[in-house]
């Protein structure tokens, strides 16, 4: 996003305007003191002044509206990014499920399966809490690590750690 907006531009127009109008007056300054011309350097120097502050209001409008044309910009470019990182998701999801269509997965619901020493310990038909006994020793689970790009892929990193979990 273009950040001289019309508020910048004011700004910087006004801020650099009255500083030329606060040189020009110096210069008559400088020119009514060496002609020792009281009235004229007075005249100018509240000339200066004036200008001056004028000059320092401007600038400080310019800065403000800068600020906002810069909060405006992160806005529209994180909406941007999400909304790129939103189709992205999007075609990835379609393209899992293209994907499954193809191999003939019809179910769109993720399935579970239950061991046969897991349904001992673990009644499905149950519906109050289960105290569940703490199993002595664990089987290791090995998977691959993976890492997870800004754009929320996977990608599969092979190493060879292995980590062993028992309770």
């Amino acid at each position: 996003m273009n950040l001289l907006t019309p508020g910048v531009m004011q700004g910087l127009i006004g801020a650099s305007g009255h500083m030329k109008t606060a040189g020009v007056s110096m210069g008559v300054y400088e020119i009514a003191k060496n002609k020792n011309d009281e009235l004229t350097m007075n005249r100018a120097i509240g000339y200066t002044t004036d200008s001056l502050k004028s000059a320092a209001k401007s600038s400080a409008e310019a800065g403000k509206a800068l600020k906002e044309a810069q909060i405006e910009a992160n806005r529209k470019a994180k909406a941007e990014q999400e909304a790129a990182l939103e189709e992205s998701r999007r075609q990835k999801a379609a393209e899992l499920k293209a994907e499954s269509q193809a191999r003939g997965d019809s179910s769109s619901a993720d399935t579970i399966e239950i061991s046969a020493e897991g349904r001992a310990v673990f009644n499905v038909e149950a519906r109050s809490e289960i105290d569940v006994p703490v199993v002595a020793h664990t089987e290791k689970v090995v998977s691959e690590p993976k890492v997870y790009s800004p754009q929320g892929d996977i990608k599969i990193v092979p190493s060879e750690p292995n980590i062993s979990i028992s309770v």
